[in-house]
């Protein structure tokens, strides 16, 4: 069977489309019902190539019936025959199909399955809140069906009803899992209820223990809803604890609701709560970029500068400094923050890297009309200039000791102030 299904591959690839239906063909006939099923999908996209829909609609059709309802390989054919009916125009006559299936009753859950599956693929919510309906009359409402019944009738804005079918599924005694609670609050809040749904949310939480992935669905639901002080509750005893994750994400709650003053103190405490100067400079530097993504980019200059400072050798550091320098329109700043970062690149594409950021930066600069920045390249310029009493690089307001940085940097000093540096020949081409 394996030589037959490499033969088959083989003509289709050389063109021999019927040739190779008739192998595989032979195939379906000679494999194990699992190997049936995987050949008539590839049977029907086979036909179809063919021209020969009715066979297409056929294959995948055995296809599906040859799988349990609830089954996703069932849905996966049902899928593939909308989708070929659609791309015909014909798709009326497969829910004709579906639905004659269902009137001959052989199998009456099997059916509406299938009918509420077809409409939802389609798009037909009305139809498949009908057929939900009698799904859960016949089977006498499986939690499962009733769950699903519950959130179409809040998809469909039928609030109400949907409180009473939620409120049988729990008399029903199911187990109330989150997702569960989580719909109970969905409906109070469709209600207007929010006080009631915040509540019923906060009071199933408390003392609980959430996996990451709970945590993370709980989290983006307050969220998505305005429920921010169960938000803020459960992110809190994580915060207290300086989980970063925790940390950021709440800062990007306060930020998206527009509370920059409490985003800010929390960044303010994070950072406070260093163990030492090198933690404080990776800190700044996160929260940097927690503030840049908010566009407060004077308060990320701030802590970005303080990073630098800590830790002038950092590669990463001064790259996200110059950008913001670069935002904040200080062209001279950042381009020779960029050029200390190029002579502490460890690799060539560390060092392109940066020149394609100078490139970009120059760009915006308007300096193809002749208009250079009073940087490196010019022997007058007053943004980098080294003090020979202190013995330090300065670029604008910042200060960085140049201990140690000769030697990382490949000996930068007094002649990246003078006309023959590599950021001036740089300049030059333009």
């Amino acid at each position: 069977l394996g030589l037959l299904h490499e033969v088959g591959r083989r003509m289709i690839n050389a063109g021999y489309l019927r040739e190779a239906i008739r192998v595989y063909e032979r195939l379906r006939e000679e494999a194990t019902l699992e190997a049936q099923v995987a050949l008539s999908s590839e049977l029907g996209a086979l036909y179809e190539l063919a021209g020969l829909f009715e066979s297409a609609a056929e294959a995948l059709n055995a296809g599906r019936q040859a799988t349990h309802f609830k089954h996703h390989t069932h849905l996966e054919f049902l899928s593939m025959l909308v989708r070929l009916y659609e791309r015909h125009g014909r798709l009326e006559e497969l829910e004709d199909g579906l639905l004659a299936e269902n009137l001959a009753g052989s199998s009456p859950e099997k059916s509406l399955f299938t009918l509420v599956r077809f409409y939802d693929l389609t798009a037909q919510p009305g139809e498949r809140e009908k057929w939900l309906r009698e799904l859960v009359d016949v089977t006498g409402g499986p939690s499962d069906y009733l769950r699903e019944l519950v959130e179409v009738l809040l998809s469909n804005d039928r609030y109400r009803e949907a409180k009473r079918m939620l409120a049988r599924l729990l008399s029903d005694g199911a187990t109330e899992t989150l997702a569960l609670r989580v719909l109970r609050v969905r409906v109070e809040l469709s209600l207007g209820g929010r006080e009631a749904g915040a509540a019923l949310l906060a009071e199933f939480l408390e003392g609980r223990d959430l996996d990451d992935q709970e945590r993370g669905d709980v989290l983006r639901f307050a969220e998505e809803h305005y429920l921010d002080q169960v938000a803020e509750d459960l992110l809190r005893p994580r915060v207290e604890a300086e989980e970063a994750e925790a940390v950021f994400q709440l800062v990007e709650l306060h930020q998206s609701r527009g509370r920059f003053r409490e985003a800010e103190a929390i960044l303010n405490d994070y950072v406070g709560g260093a163990g030492n100067a090198t933690e404080r400079a990776e800190r700044l530097f996160q929260c940097a970029a927690a503030l840049q993504k908010h566009s407060l980019n004077d308060e990320a200059l701030v802590m970005l500068k303080e990073a630098v400072a800590i830790e002038p050798g950092k590669r990463e550091y001064l790259v996200r400094l110059a950008e913001a320098e670069a935002e904040a329109q200080r062209t001279d700043e950042a381009l020779e923050i960029y050029e200390i970062a190029w002579s502490l690149s460890a690799s060539e594409e560390d060092r392109v890297d940066i020149d394609q950021r100078i490139h970009s930066l120059l760009q915006l600069s308007d300096l193809r009309e002749g208009t250079f920045p009073t940087g490196s390249g010019s022997p007058n310029s007053g943004a980098m200039r080294r003090s020979n009493a202190d013995q330090n690089i300065r670029i604008g307001d910042l200060t960085l000791p140049t201990t140690g940085l000769g030697e990382l940097s490949g000996g930068l000093g007094p002649t990246a102030t003078k006309g023959g540096s590599r950021l001036f020949g740089f300049y030059a081409q333009w």
